[in-house]
């Protein structure tokens, strides 16, 4: 761990937060903090817009006009000033955060996802802990902010019937729904159901399942000892080869290094 490390501290609320690691890189806040069992934060907003990655543990979320569970593996933007209220699980939670006070503001579209990939090596840096590693935190930081920038719809731009599908589709990304289904019960033409999704989500409907997918996978790699070929079949993948390809392009690196590197290195900053 870089000497210094912990001298920059973050007010992370509720109270029995712990603050594992927080340092500053350029105009960047970063903080690893470890949430208790069961606490929770009421509606609330931050005064700088940030980006999060649950790496343990689990949360649930109302934001915005949805509910959404937080896993390991799932990234998240917050803008400055906007509501939402967590409540944190029977485990509590581990999270990296990165604000940047002062920091421009931009609307985002309230269902925009960060690409994990940045803050995944974020999180390397902070556990190799070396003179070079604030610079690299910045860097990442920076183009962690250009992947969520272009992502600007406006909220009225959300109908209700898109909204309902989003949460079907996150809630049970197994259900094995087809676009067909999903147009019906919504009394929808299936083509401008397909149509609309991608547009509002930069994804098609299968594109975003298998997102989804691999967020529960991701979340039950870095928090048990399953076997990775058991967990590419529970999350709904031909076999283990496929899972990894998949993995890879989602978080850029292979769900056994991911592991590997990140269970290792935080039982470490837990235990320190």
């Amino acid at each position: 761990m870089r000497t210094g490390a912990k001298t920059h501290q973050v007010n992370l609320d509720p109270p029995g937060t712990r603050t594992l690691w927080a340092d500053r890189a350029g105009d960047w806040l970063v903080a690893l903090a470890e949430y208790p069992p069961g606490e929770g934060l009421g509606w609330h907003s931050h005064e700088f817009a940030s980006f999060h990655l649950t790496l343990a543990g689990t949360s649930d979320e109302d934001y915005w006009k949805l509910n959404r569970g937080k896993l390991a593996g799932t990234a998240q933007y917050y803008g400055q000033g906007v509501e939402h209220r967590t409540r944190f699980g029977p485990e509590g939670a581990l999270v990296l955060h990165a604000i940047r006070p002062g920091g421009e503001v931009v609307r985002v579209d309230p269902l925009a996802e960060p690409d994990p990939k940045p803050m995944l090596r974020i999180m390397r840096e902070v556990l190799k802990g070396d003179e070079s590693s604030l610079a690299s935190i910045e860097s990442w930081c920076l183009e962690m902010e250009s992947s969520i920038a272009g992502k600007t719809t406006p909220e009225t731009a959300w109908p209700d019937w898109l909204l309902r599908v989003r949460q079907r589709l996150f809630d049970d990304p197994a259900e094995g729904l087809t676009v067909r289904d999903i147009a019906r019960d919504e009394n929808l033409n299936p083509s401008h159901l397909a149509r609309s999704f991608r547009q509002r989500l930069g994804v098609t409907v299968g594109e975003y399942l298998r997102i989804r997918r691999l967020q529960i996978a991701a979340d039950t790699l870095l928090t048990t000892d399953k076997p990775i070929a058991s967990i590419a079949i529970e999350a709904g993948f031909c076999d283990q080869s496929h899972f990894g390809r998949e993995f890879a392009a989602r978080y850029g690196s292979t769900p056994a290094a991911v592991r590997k590197e990140l269970k290792s290195g935080l039982k470490y900053l837990i235990l320190s």
